[in-house]
């Protein structure tokens, strides 16, 4: 049964001038390095970045809203099958939370998460399923 549906969507542009801005601040602030790894390994990283963005606003909108405590880098987006540190370009994109994220999670029940990505040149958006 789904307990929620999140979507986001974000102008990739607004990411790229908060990373001119803001630098490695804005970015740590937000990711965790595993995702940092993987959008910078990229041509363009603010489209990656942005996606996550927008896959982790989706996540807690399914959740039914921000969690008292919760932690942006909480809510990480990996790969399927990804090994620590490994960059992986192949496989579907799933969540991997901790702590306040993975405890309200649990604590909701939350058997399944699903989490699909899109970005083009000027936007990035995700889609996200909980199920229960």
């Amino acid at each position: 049964m789904i307990y929620g549906i999140g979507t986001d969507i974000i102008e990739i542009d607004r990411i790229e001038k908060a990373i001119s801005k803001h630098g490695q601040n804005f970015i740590s602030k937000l990711f965790t390095l595993n995702e940092i790894n993987y959008c910078q390994s990229h041509k363009f990283p603010a489209q990656h970045f942005a996606a996550r963005f927008a896959a982790k606003e989706a996540f807690i909108k399914a959740l039914g809203g921000k969690i008292k405590g919760m932690n942006w880098k909480d809510i990480e987006v990996s790969f399927e099958g990804e090994s620590e540190g490994e960059v992986q370009k192949s496989k579907r994109p799933v969540f991997k939370l901790y702590n306040i994220a993975l405890k309200e999670n649990n604590k909701k029940g939350i058997t399944k998460m699903h989490l699909s990505l899109s970005h083009c040149k000027s936007y990035a958006t995700a889609i996200v399923f909980l199920e229960i």
